[in-house]
């Protein structure tokens, strides 16, 4: 994992001429990102596993219930000519898909919202339910977080194609696509959250006053280097610690010549 974290860190600076050595960073140290990206991933689309046992338990709760019950059978009854509008509404498959829905929107939301819940509890918790099912350890979990449905080899199935299609969405961003670096800093999907890239806009200023203030994107740098990319004029800068100054700014202002 440490050697394609730095690969994927050479290929995407170097699209642009800048080396990993001049930013100060060491890639293998960024492995932790990609760890947390993972997990919120499986919190994410983990529990659309827990959705078919829901919907099932749902079911049986309603016919448990002899009133309720009545009620669906007569909104299953409807029809809308000789259409069976009732049937075609109400069933599994509509539950299922509504269920699917309802899940996915609550996981995006915390994701937004409550970052580091998602990280330290969802996904941990959610990734501990799905090893307790694959080792058939579940017996102490409640029924609805049993998957009787699934074997082990689907649910390892599972979670090695989040894996793979994460791993092929990240790939074709650094491979294919490259840095994407505007005035107002660094765009991307997942490469900049998973891989910890960063642009800054700044604005350099010459402490011997021989250049006119400079509007950049700070990348990175050491003790003896700035590393800066202009985005108006798409060259990379290596400007001297020593005789500069950066300030923070929004955005980089392109000035027409």
């Amino acid at each position: 994992m440490a050697a394609i974290t730095a690969f994927l860190w050479r290929r995407y600076w170097g699209d642009i001429g800048v080396r990993v050595a001049d930013l100060g960073v060491d890639p293998s140290s960024r492995m932790i990102d990609v760890v947390v990206v993972f997990v919120m991933i499986i919190g994410i689309f983990g529990p659309l596993l827990f959705v078919r046992p829901w919907v099932k338990a749902l079911g049986k709760w309603i016919e448990s219930k002899p009133q309720l019950a009545r009620t669906v059978a007569k909104l299953r009854g409807l029809h809308l000519g000789k259409l069976p509008v009732g049937r075609l509404i109400i069933n599994y498959w509509v539950a299922w898909v509504l269920g699917l829905l309802l899940v996915l929107s609550i996981m995006l939301l915390l994701t937004r919202v409550m970052t580091l819940i998602m990280v330290l509890f969802v996904g941990p918790a959610v990734a501990i339910l799905l090893v307790a099912n694959v080792l058939e350890l579940d017996d102490e979990l409640p029924n609805f977080l049993h998957l009787p449905h699934l074997d082990s080899w689907r649910v390892l199935g599972f979670l090695g194609l989040i894996l793979i299609v994460f791993l092929l969405a990240l790939g074709a961003e650094v491979l294919i696509m490259g840095p994407d670096l505007r005035a107002d800093g660094l765009h991307g999907i997942l490469a900049p959250k998973v891989l910890g890239f960063k642009a800054i806009p700044v604005m350099l200023y010459d402490l011997d006053e021989k250049h006119e203030p400079l509007g950049a994107l700070y990348l990175g740098g050491n003790a003896d280097l700035y590393v800066l990319f202009e985005p108006c004029a798409e060259t990379v800068r290596l400007v001297p610690v020593g005789s500069s100054r950066v300030e923070l700014i929004d955005r980089v202002d392109c000035r027409s010549p």
